[in-house]
């Protein structure tokens, strides 16, 4: 930006550098069992992307670069939280 006027690199429009989608995916599954009148107990397990699906970040945009328009970065794979909990 140069005073509030937008210049382009070369003949290149704005926003030609777009990332790919994202396909993601998260689970929860939980179980309650009773343990006596007034105690119980919850199992709890979440999966957090649960396909894994490979999720690519933006393409690198630096100009003055060889990395230019490459996928250089992903988001985590598949990650799976289990929980326990003791309700009285």
């Amino acid at each position: 930006m140069n005073g509030g006027v937008y210049i382009p690199f070369g003949n290149a429009g704005a926003n030609v550098l777009t990332g790919p989608g994202t396909v993601n995916f998260d689970f929860s599954a939980f179980k309650g069992f009773r343990v006596s009148e007034s105690k119980r107990m919850e199992f709890r397990s979440e999966w957090f992307n649960a396909m894994n699906h490979a999720q690519f970040l933006n393409p690198s945009a630096a100009v003055n670069t060889g990395t230019t328009g490459r996928l250089l970065n992903a988001k985590p794979s598949r990650q799976i939280q289990m929980a326990l909990k003791f309700i009285f």
